[in-house]
């Protein structure tokens, strides 16, 4: 027992969310032998009542070989989680790292010991995810309990000192390089339409996202996480109490997965995970919808458009238009921008397609007109996407 990651908890004043993970945590058998940190934020103005009630708590916490108390003195909720990591990374050379509000099954420690031990010479594979989003698909859907995803999720993960983690979440140079990079921009939009946005905004200083810089190395770079097709984590933080969590259930998981898990070498990628949670994430996503009557439109339109017999065409190649392509690239055939070369409408009298779908909003109508009267297209074919 003396090979344990040593668990790390970041946190600040959300003493309910926190005493559910903690319990959830003492229900491992490992719990009692593992090194447990708790790392406490310092209050902003105005928060320093509720942080100080979590400051009693975490001192009387019981159950593990040791718990350890870092408060800082400034409050960074970024610098206080990569602090604590790089300090467990420094002194321990693996850890695993969680966020107050990652309640855990009673196997998830095993879990990740487990698979810490099991690939720590496989340095394809870049860390652990304990969470996976609920899935109707079949167990049979994949090969096994577990599978390889280059989709990075922070709620509850382990990794090496010598995967370089730390080093990709100080780096801010991934938009430029898409921009710069056309195949890699290509097999972005491929694997996650979605991060381009979310890389956009750390290029200007809107966010930090760590996991998005964590997917973007993963994709680059050809690496992978593991995770497990039950998910050993459920996140009651989208409660609205949360910082980068929304007010949703969708991502709740309500039971755990409770079994050990036998890892095995050379496992393949399979692309069938990472094509379903993000179709979910598609849809949930603020980067596509501002506010929730855009998103049950949206979800109408793509429960309708998975309907379609025949092959469909894209006009227009922006966050919709890429987003369609991505969640069903089985119906689509081409896609025309005119702001596109290769791709203008003018290309499309060479594609053989059975309709042909306006992702451009606002301009329904023009583009509608423009496709009947300039091109000849039947108004048959064309489907619009009238939310506005």
């Amino acid at each position: 027992m003396n090979n344990l990651a040593p668990i790390g908890i970041i946190t600040y004043s959300r003493i309910d969310h926190l005493k559910k993970t903690i319990n959830s945590l003492k229900k491992n058998n490992l719990a009692k032998y593992s090194q447990l940190y708790i790392f406490l934020d310092a209050p902003r103005t105005g928060d320093e009542d509720k942080v100080d009630i979590v400051r009693k708590y975490i001192h009387t916490i019981k159950g593990f070989n040791e718990v350890h108390i870092i408060e800082r003195e400034l409050n960074n909720l970024v610098m206080n989680s990569r602090l604590g990591l790089k300090y467990l990374l420094d002194n321990y050379g693996k850890c695993i790292f969680m966020e107050d509000d990652n309640v855990v099954s009673e196997r998830f420690l095993q879990y990740m010991n487990d698979a810490l031990e099991f690939f720590k010479n496989d340095k394809s594979i870049f860390a652990i995810n304990a969470y996976n989003i609920p899935t109707t698909m079949s167990n049979t859907t994949l090969s096994s309990s577990f599978f390889k995803s280059r989709l990075f999720n922070a709620w509850g993960y382990a990794t090496w000192k010598d995967r370089g983690l730390l080093d990709v979440l100080q780096y801010y140079g991934q938009y430029t390089e898409i921009i710069k990079n056309k195949t890699l921009y290509q097999e972005i939009i491929k694997t996650y339409p979605l991060l381009i946005g979310v890389l956009k905004k750390i290029h200007d200083g809107v966010r930090d996202a760590g996991d998005s810089k964590l997917t973007f190395h993963l994709i680059k770079n050809n690496l992978y996480v593991i995770k497990p097709f039950i998910s050993f984590v459920n996140n009651i933080g989208h409660d609205g109490s949360g910082v980068n969590c929304n007010i949703s259930n969708r991502y709740n998981n309500n039971e755990l997965n409770l079994n050990s898990i036998i890892f095995k070498e050379n496992i393949k990628y399979d692309e069938k995970m990472d094509k379903f949670y993000n179709s979910i994430v598609s849809i949930n996503s603020k980067s596509i919808n501002s506010n929730s009557l855009f998103s049950n439109y949206f979800n109408q339109f793509y429960q309708q458009i998975k309907l379609i017999d025949g092959k469909i065409l894209i006009y227009g190649n922006g966050t919709i238009g890429k987003t369609i392509r991505a969640l069903i690239p089985d119906k689509i055939v081409y896609y025309v921008d005119i702001a596109d070369k290769e791709h203008h409408p003018y290309t499309l009298k060479n594609i053989v397609f059975d309709k042909i779908l306006i992702s451009v909003l606002g301009r329904e109508e023009e583009i509608k007109n423009y496709l009947v009267n300039e091109l000849d297209i039947d108004e048959s074919m064309i489907i619009t996407f009238n939310i506005l």
